[in-house]
C-alpha cells in the first residue's frame, strides 16, 4: 500500500510562496534542465529532475531522463516525503523501504530502486520541491555526491528566485509600455477632438475602428457608440452610392479625394472636402482607410493635418530572453546558457572553466571589471553596458547575484543579462520624429531649437548664419492643380534645399510654405550671399510633378551672427525683416541684415 507523506506544518504558507514563483506549469528552460541533467552525471544516476511540489501533484520544471512525464500524484511523489526532512533525503532502495516499497511508482514503471532529494529552500524556509536524482538500481551517494546535489538545489533556488526577478521585471517594462501607448493615444485623442476636421479609420470589413469628436457628431452619437458599426448601419441604410463606391475603391488601394454636401439632422447643408486614404502594408495589401472630412462651405484655407491613427497596440513580449552565467570566486565561468552563447557567439565548451578576463576584449572587459569587484564582494549589483560596435544587442540591462556556499563562504555570482537594444532604439525612434516635418522630413521648429543648442555650446555663435525662404506663386499652384500637388511641390523643393547646403547644416520647414536655413561657421557675407543666391536658383528651376512642370520662385531674408544674449529670436526676426523687405522690392530676390557680432551690429565701413 503507498504512504503518503504528512503534510509540512507550514504546508498554507509554502503553497503560496510557490505560486508566487509563477513557475507551475511553464514551459521548459535551458538553465533548470541543465541543472537537472547535471545532477544526474555528477551523481551517476539514470535521471535527474527538478520537481515542485503542489497541493495534489509534484510537477517537473526539469525532467532529464525519465521520457516526457510532466507530473504525478503528491500521494506517490517521494518529493513530498523529502520536504519533511531536516536535510537531503535518500532512498538507497526503495523496495526495502515500507513508505515506497508498495509504491506504483516502484512497483510498475518507471520502477524506481534509488532516490536522492535536496530541498528547494526558499530564503523564508519554505520547502517548494527538491532537485533529485534517481536511478533503478540499489546505491549510495558518496559524501561528495551528496554535497553536489545539495549545491545544486541551492543553484536551482537562486535560478527561481532570478526567474521571479526576471518575471517581475518584464511585466514592469510592459506596464511602462501600456503607459506610454495609452498616454500616446490620450494625446492623439486630445489632438484629434480639438480639431476642425471630421476624422476616422474604416477597416477592411467597412466598420469603424476610430473617429475624432467631429465625425462622431455627424451621426449624432458618442465615439465609443459609433466604433464598430459601419456607415450604412449609422445612416440606417440611406447611403449614397457615390460614397459606396467611392469606399469600395479606396478599400481596394485607390485614394480618394472628393467633395460632397452634408447635412446633420435639423441643420444647414455644409460643403465638405473629403479624403478616403488607404492603409497599406509593406506589400501593398490593405488594412482599411483613413477617412477626413474638412467643412469648405466658406472656402476659407484651413489647415488641416493629415492624421494617422496609432498603430494597434503591439504585443510585448512577457519575457525577455535572458543571458545567464555562473562565475566562480576566482572569475572563471561555471555555466552558461544558450542565450548567453547566442549573443556572444561563442560554444559553451569553450567557455566553461575560462575567466572573464580571459574571454572579454579590453575595453568590454573594462566596462564590467568594477561591478565583478562588487559582486564578488557580496554585493547585488545592477547596471546598464552599451557595445556601440555590435551589429545586434548594443545595450544590455545586468544584474550580478552573489551566491553563497551554507557556511556564507562567498561562491561566485550569477550573471544575467537583458538585451534592451530595441527599447533604446525606440525611444531614439520617437524623439527623432518629434523633431521631424511628416511631409518633407526636413527639422522642424523643434528640431531647430535642438540644433542651435547644439552649435551654440560647441562653436562660434557669430558664425552662425540664417535665411528666411518664401515661396513665390506657390498658391496658385494648390487652388489650379490641387493640394496633393502641391504637398509633392514641398517635397520637391526640400530636395533642392538638402543638395544646395552641407550635411552639417540644417535645412527646416518652418510650415506652410516657409523654410529656412541655418548655417555654422560663416566667416563672412559674401559666403552667406553665394548661398542665397543658390537657393533662388534652385527656385526658379522648373518643377515636374506627375505630368505638370511647374514654375514658382523665391525671396530671401537673411542675418548673420546670433547673439548668445538676445538669443534666436532676435537672428528670426532681422532675417524675417529682410525677408519682407525682399518681397516689397518685387520678390525673387534676397535682401540681407547687417552681420552680428558679439559686441553689436556692425556696420559697414
Amino acid at each position: 500500500m503507498t504512504v503518503p507523506a504528512a503534510l509540512p506544518a507550514n504546508e498554507e504558507q509554502r503553497l503560496l510562496r510557490l505560486r508566487e514563483l509563477a513557475v507551475l506549469d511553464s514551459a521548459p528552460e535551458p538553465l533548470f534542465d541543465q541543472l537537472a541533467r547535471t545532477a544526474a552525471e555528477l551523481c551517476g544516476t539514470a535521471a535527474g529532475l527538478v520537481s515542485l511540489v503542489d497541493a495534489e501533484r509534484q510537477w517537473f520544471k526539469a525532467n532529464y531522463g525519465l521520457g516526457t512525464v510532466r507530473e504525478t500524484p503528491r500521494d506517490v511523489a517521494f518529493c513530498a516525503h523529502a520536504l519533511l526532512e531536516p536535510s537531503m533525503m535518500q532512498v538507497p532502495d526503495a523496495q526495502q523501504d515500507a513508505r515506497f516499497a508498495s509504491n506504483p511508482l516502484v512497483t510498475e514503471n518507471p520502477h524506481i530502486r534509488f532516490y536522492a532529494g535536496a530541498p528547494l529552500a526558499l530564503p523564508g524556509g519554505e520547502r517548494v520541491g527538491t532537485l533529485c536524482v534517481i536511478d533503478f538500481a540499489a546505491r549510495q551517494l558518496t559524501p561528495a555526491q551528496a554535497r553536489i546535489l545539495e549545491q545544486l538545489s541551492e543553484i536551482a533556488v537562486q535560478a527561481l528566485l532570478m526567474r521571479r526577478t526576471l518575471l517581475d521585471r518584464a511585466l514592469a517594462i510592459r506596464s511602462e509600455y501600456e503607459q506610454a501607448l495609452s498616454a500616446r493615444e490620450d494625446f492623439l485623442r486630445l489632438v484629434t477632438d480639438n480639431l476642425p476636421v471630421r476624422i476616422g479609420y474604416i477597416d477592411r470589413d467597412g466598420l469603424y475602428r476610430f473617429v475624432n469628436r467631429a465625425q462622431a457628431e455627424r451621426f449624432g452619437l458618442p465615439p465609443e457608440s459609433v466604433v464598430g458599426q459601419s456607415v450604412r448601419s449609422l445612416l440606417c441604410g440611406a447611403v449614397d452610392p457615390v460614397l459606396v463606391e467611392r469606399l469600395d475603391a479606396a478599400l481596394r488601394g485607390t485614394p480618394q479625394r472628393f467633395e460632397f454636401d452634408d447635412q446633420l439632422a435639423g441643420g444647414p447643408v455644409r460643403r465638405l472636402d473629403g479624403q478616403l486614404i488607404p492603409h497599406l502594408d509593406a506589400a501593398g495589401g490593405v488594412h482599411g482607410l483613413f477617412a477626413t472630412g474638412v467643412d469648405i462651405t466658406e472656402r476659407a484655407e484651413t489647415e488641416r493635418a493629415l492624421l494617422r491613427q496609432t498603430a494597434t497596440l503591439r504585443s510585448v513580449a512577457e519575457l525577455i530572453p535572458a543571458i545567464v552565467a555562473v562565475i566562480d570566486a576566482q572569475g572563471h565561468y561555471r555555466f552558461v546558457n544558450g542565450a548567453f552563447e547566442r549573443w556572444h557567439g561563442w560554444q559553451r565548451a569553450d567557455v566553461i572553466g575560462r575567466s572573464v578576463h580571459e574571454l572579454l576584449a579590453g575595453p568590454e572587459f573594462d566596462a564590467v571589471r568594477p561591478w565583478i569587484a562588487r559582486a564578488l564582494g557580496g554585493e547585488e549589483v545592477s547596471f546598464e553596458l552599451h557595445f556601440p560596435g555590435r551589429s545586434h544587442g548594443q545595450h544590455l540591462a545586468a544584474n550580478f547575484i552573489p551566491l553563497r556556499l551554507d557556511d556564507g563562504t562567498l561562491d561566485g555570482f550569477v550573471a544575467v543579462g537583458q538585451d534592451i537594444t530595441q527599447h533604446r532604439q525606440e525611444a531614439q525612434r520617437l524623439l527623432g520624429l518629434a523633431q521631424r516635418d511628416a511631409l518633407t522630413g526636413l527639422l522642424n521648429r523643434t528640431g531647430l531649437q535642438d540644433w542651435l543648442r547644439l552649435h551654440q555650446s560647441h562653436g562660434d555663435p557669430t558664425q552662425i548664419a540664417l535665411l528666411c525662404i518664401d515661396l513665390d506663386r506657390f498658391k496658385p499652384v494648390n487652388d489650379q492643380h490641387g493640394h496633393p500637388v502641391g504637398d509633392a511641390l514641398l517635397q520637391a523643393f526640400a530636395q533642392r534645399l538638402r543638395h544646395i547646403v552641407r550635411p552639417t547644416d540644417a535645412v527646416v520647414r518652418m510650415g506652410g510654405d516657409e523654410f529656412a536655413v541655418v548655417l555654422a561657421g560663416v566667416r563672412d557675407a559674401a559666403a552667406l550671399q553665394t548661398v542665397a543666391d543658390k537657393v533662388l536658383r534652385a527656385s526658379h528651376e522648373p518643377f515636374d510633378v506627375g505630368t505638370l512642370r511647374l514654375q514658382i520662385g523665391a525671396s530671401v531674408g537673411t542675418a548673420l551672427g546670433l547673439d548668445p544674449r538676445a538669443g534666436w529670436d532676435e537672428l528670426l526676426a532681422r532675417a524675417d525683416a529682410m525677408l519682407y523687405s525682399a518681397k516689397s522690392a518685387g520678390r525673387g530676390r534676397a535682401a540681407m541684415a547687417q552681420p552680428r557680432t558679439l559686441h553689436g551690429t556692425q556696420r559697414a565701413p
